[in-house]
């Protein structure tokens, strides 16, 4: 396909847009090296913080993997675990902080927190800018995305939903504690102490 321009002059249409995207990453080079000298020496951009919610009731090893992929993007998580009045979990408060703490110790970047409420006043109290959410199905996509743009549109706080590895998938806290209940072995889905103290509180029900 070609187009004929005053003059008798033939371009060809892939010249022409090969000559329009140069034109634009040359532009684009342009405006980030005057962007980047502009920043102070060794500062790229201001601290990043995200929030990570969930209920912890137990923290698994699905939840601790999405949170080793989360440390290297941002320079602080905040795990918050989920309080509801409503709700009895098996875990006290107290429990689920220490065993997701303890379960977290290896990252100096990540703390944990609870909260009560709505999950983006949560992140508005702790500072957080990005909202962290393992996503495992289809079905969870839907409503993780509906509630990120709910969110997003309520506050402007963004949503990151990370996919679920491959190899956690499957797994879930309701799925761990019904296991456990039963005298299922629960050690290959929980850290070690998780493990214990689910066979702990089973035997004292």
């Amino acid at each position: 396909m070609r187009f004929t321009f005053a003059g008798s002059c033939r371009v060809t249409t892939l010249q022409v847009l090969l000559k329009a995207l140069i034109y634009r990453v040359s532009n684009y080079q342009r405006i980030w090296v005057e962007n980047e000298s502009s920043q102070p020496a060794g500062k790229i951009g201001h601290e990043m913080r995200a929030l990570f919610p969930g209920s912890f009731d137990p923290v698994t090893n699905g939840h601790l993997v999405l949170i080793a992929r989360l440390v290297p993007l941002v320079d602080e998580v905040v795990t918050a675990i989920a309080t509801n009045p409503e709700k009895k979990p098996l875990f006290t408060n107290n429990e689920r902080i220490e065993l997701l703490s303890e379960a977290c110790a290896k990252w100096p970047s990540v703390s944990v927190k609870l909260f009560t409420g709505l999950v983006v006043d949560a992140a508005r109290e702790c500072g957080a800018e990005l909202i962290i959410r393992g996503i495992r199905t289809g079905a969870e996509f839907d409503r993780e995305l509906q509630m990120a743009q709910m969110n997003r549109a309520m506050t402007g706080i963004e949503t990151l939903l990370l996919p679920a590895s491959p190899e956690w998938v499957f797994v879930s806290s309701s799925l761990v504690r019904e296991i456990s209940r039963f005298g299922g072995e629960v050690s290959p889905y929980v850290p070690a102490p998780v493990a214990a103290r689910l066979r702990e509180k089973y035997r004292q029900l």
